[in-house]
């Protein structure tokens, strides 16, 4: 009897320990769940955004490398799952995110641009997920619900910054190449608010779709404005109008909200000199590690990328779980973050700010505008 009775304690013993262990270790993401941590990535792999994603890719696995070798987050490394967020057509974006939710996978990191954003944002929040961009700069993404961030700031204030920018330079007469779709009109519209509140005037305001390739038309109408400026928005063909206004003589000034590799080739030399309102390169200490790894140096959104990975290890080490609910309460608490694209301010409202910064075209390559 007395043995019966010792082997029932022990018995209930080994269940104790078993269910703490469960409880707090598996439960709440301690060490002795080995089992990866999930990270959506939802990136534009393919279309006029394809150099953007596959920079956001590369500092997605710098990042996952780098946390995965020094122990992952809470003892369990990072796993990326990628879907190409196929950013030409909205339904595509979707159903490349819903993919991602389907695989349970609770943290995002994406899309790149507005047009997928802005389809994907009402879905997302209503889900159980975390999703961040890494290089949406529009508010309607980050403050469509409390689950939605962007590490990249609201484009707007940089194109604002850009009007005046243009008038202290005494450019009065601008015209300005946009687009009707969101993202584009939004920063034409804002460029024309600030431009004219300061006294300048809109000579032309072109705004095709941006699946029109043929816009000699628009050029003319532009060229024959006599603008002192051009200011360009419709970023997907920006490069085509620099190279027809050039065509047809044009030889004053341009300015652009943001720039990459691929709208500098698109222009075939017509945008050398273009000034244009970005944010600052990365940091040293980042560039080199990129450098190391990929053979070159960092393109576009490479590091805010890396920043965003690095930022939800660093919401879930704090939280102690990988728990949604938690981590998105921690999320929201995050004021400053000092990473590799810079200081950070968060808005408390998903998004951040930082100043953007003044850069040209020289030699077919981006460098600071020194005055």
């Amino acid at each position: 009897m007395e043995k019966m009775k010792k082997l029932i304690w022990i018995i209930v013993a080994i269940a104790i320990i078993a269910g703490a262990v469960f409880l707090f270790g598996r439960g709440n993401g301690d060490i002795s769940n080995s089992e990866p941590i999930k990270i959506g990535v939802l990136l534009c792999l393919t279309g006029d955004c394809a150099e953007w994603g596959e920079n956001s890719l590369n500092g997605l696995k710098l990042a996952s490398e780098e946390i995965n070798n020094n122990g992952g987050v809470l003892g369990r490394p990072v796993e990326l799952v990628i879907q190409d967020s196929a950013e030409d057509n909205p339904a595509d974006s979707v159903s490349a995110y819903r993919q991602l939710v389907l695989q349970k996978v609770k943290y995002i990191i994406g899309p790149n641009w507005t047009k997928a954003g802005l389809s994907i944002a009402p879905i997302a929040a209503k889900d159980n997920v975390i999703i961040t961009s890494p290089s949406l700069g529009v508010a309607g993404f980050n403050e469509e619900s409390e689950n939605i961030f962007n590490i990249w700031p609201h484009d707007d204030i940089a194109t604002r910054a850009l009007a005046r920018f243009a008038i202290e330079k005494g450019l009065k007469k601008a015209a300005i190449f946009s687009s009707k779709e969101f993202w584009y009109q939004t920063q034409g519209n804002a460029f024309e608010d600030e431009f004219t509140k300061l006294g300048g005037v809109i000579t032309a305001k072109e705004e095709p779709l941006l699946t029109q390739r043929d816009i000699k038309t628009e050029a003319i109408k532009i060229k024959n404005s006599n603008p002192d400026v051009v200011m360009y928005s419709n970023f997907d063909n920006m490069g085509i109008m620099a190279k027809e206004l050039k065509v047809f003589g044009y030889t004053g000034k341009q300015i652009s909200i943001l720039m990459d590799e691929s709208r500098i080739l698109q222009a075939q030399g017509a945008f050398e000199g273009v000034i244009y309102a970005q944010y600052a390169k990365p940091s040293e200490e980042f560039i080199n590690k990129y450098k190391i790894k990929f053979g070159k140096e960092p393109g576009i959104t490479a590091d805010t990328a890396y920043d965003t990975l690095r930022i939800y290890a660093k919401i879930i080490s704090d939280t102690g779980t990988d728990d949604i609910d938690a981590a998105q309460k921690t999320y929201a608490k995050l004021k400053t973050y000092s990473g590799a694209s810079g200081e950070l301010t968060f808005d408390g409202k998903g998004g951040v700010t930082k100043p953007s910064v003044f850069w040209t075209v020289k030699d077919g390559n981006s460098i600071l505008y020194n005055e």
